[in-house]
Formats: structure tokens, sequence, C-alpha cells
């Protein structure tokens, strides 16, 4: 599609900065330095730094066909590029030489999505279904374990929930599983609010504070707040309640700051944070 367009948007100005055919089908991720977009129809990602510069950048150089799917961690330094049967680790700046290089097994090709449940842990989708983890250790990047699936589209991870979902379509439902216990089938989170089996979609923020999920979510409610309605709803991950829920030991450096900050509307309230907070630090 000739009309396709890269647009950055900011407070002073809204600016295109690529268009054309080649951005068909294209896929943006967000990294500590700006982003990366992925071009399916060509052997190459353009990267936008921080500073609006725009570049591209030639995956020839690690022997990648096409630009396809790709997953940044957590942290937004490092970074998977894919063209559904080789996966290449690099920095997140796309400079220098590869990290890591891994070929996807073949019953899995071609990989359809990525995304890291963890600094060193990443989960890929097939196309053709099932679902592959991968850790990136000292020795390489491999695969540890996998889960046979319907095909699962909307990958996505939320480390805070010990979970990384997909939809089914063929289910037409969103599935759940823990990466932490080889990728076995789970229950929806219990911070979802709602009927969790009528979810359609779950979205974790680039940075990871805020979870947006959406579905049929109030066929449960009582009568009169009851609907059919697709209902979108924003879990924020730093709210006091949800920072409350979780084991203080598994909470990040941004988690026990936010913990740190938050305040409570009664003396007692404060107190159990405070007392959450000083246990987050001393484990």
């Amino acid at each position: 599609d000739g009309r396709a367009e890269l647009v950055r948007h900011t407070s002073f100005e809204t600016r295109v900065l690529a268009q054309g055919r080649r951005l068909t089908g294209a896929h943006l991720v967000a990294t500590a330095y700006g982003c990366v977009v992925s071009l399916p129809l060509t052997p190459s990602v353009l990267v936008l730094g921080t500073t609006g510069e725009l570049r591209q950048v030639d995956l020839g150089q690690w022997a990648l066909s096409t630009g396809g799917p790709m997953a940044v961690t957590p942290r937004g330094d490092r970074m998977v590029l894919c063209d559904g049967y080789r996966l290449v680790a690099v920095h997140a700046a796309l400079g220098g030489d590869a990290l890591d290089v891994a070929t996807a097994p073949a019953e899995h090709t071609p990989v359809r999505e990525l995304v890291f449940t963890g600094e060193d842990s990443l989960v890929t989708a097939g196309r053709h279904g099932g679902l592959v983890l991968w850790q990136l250790a000292a020795d390489g990047m491999r695969p540890v374990a996998s889960r046979d699936t319907p095909m699962l589209s909307q990958l996505c991870a939320v480390p805070a929930w010990g979970v990384v979902s997909g939809h089914a379509g063929s289910e037409g439902r969103v599935r759940f599983f823990d990466p932490w216990q080889g990728l076995a089938p789970v229950d929806a989170p219990s911070a979802i609010v709602g009927a969790a089996r009528r979810l359609r979609a779950v979205l974790a923020a680039p940075g990871g504070r805020h979870v947006v999920y959406s579905g049929q979510l109030d066929v449960d409610a009582p009568p009169r707040r009851r609907s059919f309605a697709f209902v979108t709803r924003v879990h924020d991950l730093h709210h006091p309640g949800s920072l409350l829920r979780r084991s203080p030991a598994g909470l990040s450096d941004a988690e026990r700051t936010a913990l740190a900050r938050a305040d409570g509307d009664n003396p007692g309230v404060r107190d159990l944070l405070r007392l959450a907070h000083v246990r987050a630090t001393r484990l």
C-alpha cells in the first residue's frame, strides 16, 4: 500500500518519517533507545533514535532473510530479531555484532511471534501452533521447554504476573501459560477484573507498568450492571493495591521505588505500605 506511513508525533509536531509499499505489514517495538520497525518485504529494519533520526539497518549482516517478528527485553536494552527461522539477539541500538544466534526447531517454523518473559527468557509462537521457551544464557540461546497449543496471536508477557498469554482464534479466547513451569497452562491472573473467560485481548505496554485487556468482561456482573458489550480496562502494576498483592521479593527496582512513593488514605494503609517497602528492600 503506497499510503502506508511511519509518523512521529511529539508535543511540538507531527512528522512523516517514511512512506510507501515497503512499510506494508511493518511491526514497531519500543526500545530504551527509541524504536525499531521491521519491514517484512525487505531484509532490513528502520531504527528511530530518541533524537528523531531515522536510519535503515541491513539484516543481511546477521543472515536474516527478511524483517520479521521482534521482541525487546523488559529493560529495553537488548532484542531478538527473527525471519521466521533464525533468531538473532542484538543490542537494541542495533550496532555491533550479534550477541547470540539460534535456529528455530523445524517443527516450530515459521515463527509467528515472540516475546520476552524476563531479561533472559523468551517465548516464541509458531504459525502452525505451539510455544517454545528459550533461555538466553552465557553458553548460548537454546530452547528449554515447549507446549502444544492452537495457533496463538497477540503474544504478551506480564512478568509481574508470571504469565505469557496468546489469543487462540480457533477457540475464541485468550489462553495463559506459566513460563516458570514449562509453559504449563494456567488460569487467568486474579488481577483480571471481570469474566476472564470472555477475554479477547491482553496487551502489556512498553516499560511494563500497564496491562490493557478487553472483552465481554461484565457478562457475569449483577443484573443491573450486566452487559455483553466489549469493554477495555487498564491495570496499573505500580498502583499500591497491585504491589501489595505480590511477594516483596519479586518486585523490580522500579516497583520498589513506586512502593516507596505510595501513600494511603488512612494511617493503617500508610503503615502497611511502609512495612511492605521495608520488606522489599531487605530481601
